[in-house]
């Protein structure tokens, strides 16, 4: 791994997974930002070791801030603590809240998908959730009802979530056979959907 993570960037973004990796990378092309970096840290269990590695590259000692981003999952409490331990153990700053930064040589701040909520809570959930929420599209209405239909009639599903997505991304031309990432590219999600701003903000402050 260290053979081939480089530092070209002082600003980093460490995320979980490829689909996440995709999505920063075209949320950053959407709002303009060309000075930060963007890591896949790999699965959760990985960033302690991931950010181990990263102090010890070149150019580390460059780095005025890194923000961490991966899904709150069932327990957005315990996704906060997961990451502010690896953060921890590896002498860094660590955030007293998300999205909002810890002064520290870097700063550091730490984001969860989906985000808030309307009445301003976090919400459990992944970066999937979060994607729904920016659809502004009658289509989703249909595929929620074909849902529904084959949730109540055939098949109980599991990760209901992701078949809403991944089936609203199948009846759309533009988008089908695309993964979340690769449909971030082709303009999937409206990257002015209000549940996207604490990301904008938190970034465009990095």
């Amino acid at each position: 791994m260290s053979t081939k993570l480089k530092i070209s960037h002082n600003k980093l973004i460490l995320v979980e997974g490829a689909d996440a990796y995709w999505f920063l990378i075209w949320a950053l092309k959407a709002y303009s930002i060309e000075d930060v970096q963007v890591m896949d840290f790999g699965g959760n269990p990985d960033l302690f070791m991931f950010i181990k590695t990263l102090k010890n590259l070149d150019n580390f000692d460059l780095v005025t801030s890194i923000i961490i981003a991966r899904d709150a999952e069932t327990d957005h409490t315990a996704a906060f603590s997961s990451v502010t331990a690896a953060l921890k153990n590896n002498g860094l700053s660590v955030p007293d809240i998300l999205f909002s930064y810890k002064d520290g040589n870097p700063k550091i701040a730490v984001m969860l998908f989906p985000g808030y909520d309307q009445n301003g809570n976090i919400e459990n959930g992944c970066l999937e959730h979060l994607c729904l929420k920016t659809i502004n599209d009658k289509t989703i209405e249909t595929t929620q009802k074909y849902l529904m239909d084959v949730n109540e009639s055939h098949e109980k599903l599991t990760h209901e979530h992701k078949s809403k997505l991944h089936a609203y991304l199948s009846v759309k031309n533009k988008f089908v056979g695309s993964k979340l990432g690769e449909a971030a590219n082709y303009g999937a999600w409206d990257w002015l959907a209000p549940s996207l701003i604490p990301f904008k903000e938190t970034i465009e402050n990095s």
